[in-house]
C-alpha cells in the first residue's frame, strides 16, 4: 500500500514485513509482492542513475570511469558527457568509446539500469544480515521490497537498535557512505539510565558529561578516544533515572554509541538512528520519559520511540526512495576521498 506525504514528494511504501516476520523462512508470495508494489510508481528502483555508476556497469571501476569522462569518451544520447556528477535518466542511452581495434573505435553501450537507493526504518529485533543463521530469526533482507532482493544495506545497526538504514545496489555509494574516511555524519537519539540496573543510583548527566563526549571517551580498545561531533540533552528526569541525548558521530566503530555511554557509567536503554548525512526519515519528537519508565523499553518497540504521525516519518518497516541531491552528496564525498588518495599517492 503506497501513500504520498503532503510535505514531501517522496513516495512512502508500507512493506509487508509483518507477514514475513511471522514466517521468516518463507519468502513473500507473488500476491503479497504485488500488493506491496501497488502501481508502477512503487517500484524500489529510481528512474535515474549517476553517470559514473552507468559507466562502471560496463566493467570498469569508478576511478577508471572518471578518466573516461575526463577524456571525452562517454556520450549521453550522442552528446559528449562533461560533468562526472551528472545524473542520467534510465531512458537515455550511455555509450562508452573504447580503444581503436583494427582502425575502428569500439563503442560499448551501457546495459539497462535499475538502481536502488532507498532509506528504510529498521525495526528493533531485526539483524542486519542476508544469511539466516538461526531458524526463525528475522533478518534485514526479509524487509527488502520486491525488486530489491539483490541489494545490500549500507553499514549496520545491531538487533537492539532501530532507525535509519540505507539500502542500495550501488557499491561505490555504499563505500562512500560507510567508510570512516568520508566522515559522513550519523545522528542518534539514545535513552540512558543507570548502568547496572534500576536499583543503582542514577547520576544526572550535566554539561560536563556532554563536554566529555565531545572531547573524547576512551573505550580501552587500543584506538584513539571516541569523539562525538555534537552532544545535546533532549530530556532529563533525575527522579525517574532516565535521560535522552542526541549524539552526532562520523565514525563507524563497533557499537560506538553504546560503548561511549557505558564508559561514562550509563546503560543504553534505547538507540535510534535518525539521520545519515543529509538523509532524514525518523522524527525527533520522542515520547515522554514517564512513559518510558512505565514500560520495558527493551521489549516494547513503541515506547520512547519517536512519535508516529509526523508527515516526514518512516514507521518501522517503511522505506522511501532517496532524491538525486542525496545520492549526489554521497557521491561527492566518495570522489573527494578518491582525490585525496590520488594526491597522497603522488605526493
Amino acid at each position: 500500500m503506497a501513500k504520498y506525504c503532503c510535505h514531501s514528494w517522496q513516495l512512502r511504501v508500507r512493506l509487508p514485513w509483518a507477514q514475513r516476520w511471522l514466517h521468516p523462512g518463507r519468502p513473500a508470495s507473488t500476491a503479497q509482492r504485488a500488493a506491496s508494489l501497488g502501481d508502477e510508481a512503487a517500484v524500489p528502483w529510481v528512474p535515474w542513475a549517476p553517470l559514473l555508476r552507468c559507466v562502471a556497469l560496463t566493467g570498469c571501476s569508478v576511478r577508471a570511469a572518471r578518466q573516461l569522462v575526463a577524456l571525452g569518451r562517454v556520450a549521453i544520447d550522442g552528446r559528449t558527457a562533461r560533468d562526472e556528477m551528472e545524473m542520467v535518466e534510465n531512458s537515455q542511452v550511455v555509450t562508452v568509446l573504447g580503444k581503436p581495434k583494427r582502425g575502428v573505435i569500439q563503442k560499448q553501450a551501457v546495459p539497462p539500469r535499475k538502481e536502488v537507493y532507498i532509506k528504510m526504518h529498521k525495526p528493533r529485533g531485526v539483524i542486519c544480515s542476508h544469511v539466516r543463521e538461526l531458524e526463525g530469526t528475522p533478518i534485514i533482507s526479509d524487509l527488502y521490497p520486491a525488486g530489491a532482493e539483490e541489494c545490500h544495506c549500507v553499514g549496520r545497526l545491531d538487533s537492539r537498535s532501530e532507525g535509519l538504514l540505507l539500502v542500495t545496489s550501488d557499491g561505490f555509494f555504499t563505500r562512500s557512505a560507510a567508510m570512516p574516511e568520508t566522515h559522513v555524519e550519523k545522528e542518534y537519539v539514545v535513552l540512558i539510565g543507570a548502568n547496572f540496573g534500576p536499583n543503582e543510583s542514577f547520576h544526572q548527566p550535566t554539561d560536563a558529561t556532554l563536554k566529555q563526549l565531545t572531547d573524547g571517551v576512551d573505550l580501552f580498545d587500543g584506538k584513539p578516544p571516541a569523539i562525538a561531533l555534537r552532544a545535546e540533552m533532549m530530556q532529563l528526569d533525575a527522579s525517574l533515572g532516565l535521560a535522552r541525548l542526541k549524539l552526532v558521530v562520523d565514525s563507524g566503530r563497533y557499537h560506538l554509541v553504546r560503548r561511549m555511554v557505558a564508559a561514562l557509567g550509563y546503560s543504553c536503554k534505547q538507540l535510534i538512528r535518525t539521520r545519515i548525512g543529509s538523509m532524514h526519515g525518523i522524527p525527533i519528537c520522542p515520547a515522554g520519559l514517564a512513559q518510558a519508565a512505565l514500560q520495558d523499553v527493551d521489549t516494547s518497540p513503541r515506547v520512547a520511540r519517536a512519535e508516529e504521525g509526523a508527515s516526514e516519518a518512516l514507521n518501522p518497516g517503511q522505506y522511501a526512495k532517496l532524491t538525486m541531491e542525496e545520492v549526489a552528496a554521497v557521491y561527492h564525498r566518495g570522489l573527494k576521498w578518491l582525490d585525496h588518495v590520488q594526491a597522497v599517492k603522488f605526493a
